[in-house]
């Protein structure tokens, strides 16, 4: 004999409604870019009587300093379990830097200082004794250690190497980026909500953020950075 279970319809219908829907995700995407130059006086241009017109260097231009390589962006708003969990990084080290000097990510994360460069660096964490081990790091090699809470700033450095300087920045989510070589980004996976998004420069923020709205839409977005790259320091400390 067969049996059959009927399901009344309002029963159904409550349990459609009990199923979870997954948070839908976008992607922000975006630029950070320079300030404009001030425009120059034409009347500089112009050479005074009796005398030569000044002459430029030719040889050495001077190039303007681009800050972007020291800074990363954040969108600063709601998260979930998956977006704080710790990761695994790698910080590049090659004769000359740090890669990226300024290096953001997630709070607890382990992290590798990967030597790519052929010269062994002994490479230190200021105030922070025995954290990296505080041995050298041979040419090709790499050595392990771990971030801390969120906002606890590592400050890096290497013995005998003065030029070879870096941070590393622990952040309570993922929801960061740095920057490529024309100032772009890309977020992925954000969650539907409001953001800020915030600029750290070096040691701290700038005053400069961008409200994001994200959807179920891919969002960009543009920043354009201060003239005075004056930075605030992290919110807990």
């Amino acid at each position: 004999m067969l049996w059959t279970v009927k399901i009344a319809p309002r029963v159904a219908a409550l349990g459609l409604l009990l199923v979870p829907t997954p948070a839908r995700a976008a992607d922000v995407t975006g630029e950070v870019t320079l300030p404009r130059q001030e425009a120059k006086d034409p009347d500089e241009a112009r050479a005074p009587r009796g005398f030569t017109r000044r002459r430029e260097n030719q040889t050495n231009a001077i190039s303007p300093y681009d800050p972007r390589p020291e800074c990363f962006v954040f969108l600063d708003g709601p998260a979930d379990d998956e977006a704080t969990r710790p990761t695994a990084a790698v910080l590049g080290l090659s004769r000359t830097r740090f890669a990226p000097p300024v290096f953001p990510v997630v709070a607890g994360s382990s992290v590798d200082i990967q030597n790519t460069s052929k010269k062994t660096h002994a490479v230190f964490v200021r105030g922070r004794d025995g954290l990296w081990g505080g041995d050298a790091i041979g040419a090709g090699r790499k050595r392990s250690g771990k971030a801390g809470g969120a906002y606890e700033v590592l400050e890096l450095g290497a013995s005998g190497a003065p030029h070879l300087t870096g941070r590393i920045v622990p952040l309570p989510t993922r929801y960061f980026a740095t920057l490529g070589k024309n100032g772009e980004f890309a977020i992925t996976d954000v969650p539907e909500g409001n953001f800020t998004l915030r600029i750290w420069y070096r040691d701290g923020w700038l005053a400069t953020t961008r409200r994001v709205d994200v959807g179920s839409r891919a969002t960009k977005t543009s920043v354009v950075l201060p003239v005075l790259l004056k930075t605030e320091p992290p919110k807990n400390k």
